[in-house]
């Protein structure tokens, strides 16, 4: 299962290499309908134009192997994000996968010069006084999150996803080893509590 899948490109690379069941959910119509134009022919491809916390949204779908948020959950409000992740517990998936932007710390400064540096829009996109502040960690400083970069802390993510799942790995990207103060992304690799741990 993959939320937010756009245009459904995860399920182009997954299969090519194996042999998936896939659901694609997704609430932009126009994604949708790109996504029946170029998949919508094959019998182990399955979206839904709905949000992920819509009744019924995952209707049907009992213990997925995989279900994916990359790149997503940085566009919902928190109070629906926390919504989100307990409804992906209760289908206890063999593993979570959530990537999201790095936009805290260091790491926001470095990509706001990069992308001045380099020629790129994202610079403009919000005001250095909130970068700066941001980039020390006062988000008391920044208008509150809502659905875009501004004011979205992976770290509130990592505990309420902490909260419903045992997280196996937290990955770094572009470099793995960096502190996360420095990464651009990051990825949750969960699964569900063993049993003993369970409310």
């Amino acid at each position: 299962m993959d939320i937010g899948c756009a245009v459904c490109k995860l399920y182009a690379v997954l299969d090519e290499r194996f042999p998936v069941e896939y659901v694609g959910i997704d609430h932009d119509p126009e994604f949708i309908r790109v996504a029946h134009e170029r998949y919508g022919n094959r019998s182990n491809f399955q979206v839904r134009c709905t949000r992920a916390t819509d009744t019924g949204a995952f209707a049907g779908i009992e213990r997925p192997d995989l279900v994916c948020a990359l790149e997503t959950l940085e566009h919902i409000p928190e109070r629906d994000s926390i919504r989100i992740i307990d409804s992906v517990s209760r289908l206890a998936p063999r593993r979570f996968v959530c990537s999201v932007p790095v936009e805290v710390g260091p790491a926001l400064w470095i990509k706001n010069v990069g992308s001045l540096l380099l020629g790129y829009e994202r610079h403009k996109q919000r005001p250095w006084r909130e970068v700066f502040w941001a980039g020390i960690y006062q988000l008391n400083r920044l208008p509150p999150h809502r659905t875009g970069h501004a004011g979205f802390d992976w770290r509130w993510l990592a505990q309420t996803i902490r909260h419903f799942m045992h997280v196996r790995e937290l990955r770094k990207s572009p470099v793995p080893f960096l502190p996360a103060a420095f990464a651009f992304s990051v990825m949750f690799v969960a699964e569900p509590w063993p049993e003993a741990h369970r409310d």
